[in-house]
């Protein structure tokens, strides 16, 4: 079999990924570049060595502690990822933002029509 130079290329470029994914690296975030790290329970929010790089969590707990779900209830969780959906298309350009809204309002009714409260 020959490959011709395009070929040969892609068929580089696609090994070199493999090889580079194989790496056995520790995946770094944003937030571990910068610094910046959030305690993953309320029990972490007290920890000395996460108050010391991020002295916002006592904030964030406040907030959170204070916060209400959007949609309660059994349905509130789809009712949520339905509005998301059309949020993020009209962010993305997919569709205008009336358009999202309108679309997100038949969705849900949609969703509550087929799905009545437990």
């Amino acid at each position: 079999m020959h490959l011709s130079r395009p070929a040969r290329l892609e068929s580089n470029a696609c090994l070199d990924s493999i090889r580079l994914c194989g790496r056995r690296r520790p995946i770094v975030t944003e937030m571990e570049t910068n610094g910046r790290k959030h305690a993953a329970r309320l029990s972490m929010a007290k920890d000395q060595g996460l108050l010391a790089v991020n002295p916002h969590i006592p904030a964030i707990v406040e907030v959170l502690s204070n916060a209400e779900i959007f949609f309660p209830g059994s349905q509130g969780a789809a009712i949520g990822e339905l509005l998301n959906v059309r949020i993020a298309q009209a962010v993305a350009g997919e569709m205008k933002p009336q358009e999202a809204l309108d679309a997100a309002v038949s969705d849900i009714n949609n969703y509550l029509s087929s799905h009545p409260p437990a």
